[in-house]
């Protein structure tokens, strides 16, 4: 996995969505790394609300 996907991904996160990055999910490694963004995503949200 790509830590530069991930750190861009979060960058934009608010514009944004797992379901719209170009990523093949019957791979496992996207699918980990869907999960992942998910993830920061939702601690994101989370920071938020702090």
């Amino acid at each position: 996995a790509s830590k530069n996907l991930i750190i861009k991904t979060m960058q934009s996160v608010t514009a944004k969505k797992v379901s719209t990055m170009p990523l093949d999910s019957n791979e496992p490694e996207a699918v980990a790394l869907k999960l992942k963004i998910a993830k920061a995503e939702e601690e994101i949200e989370n920071l938020k609300d702090l």
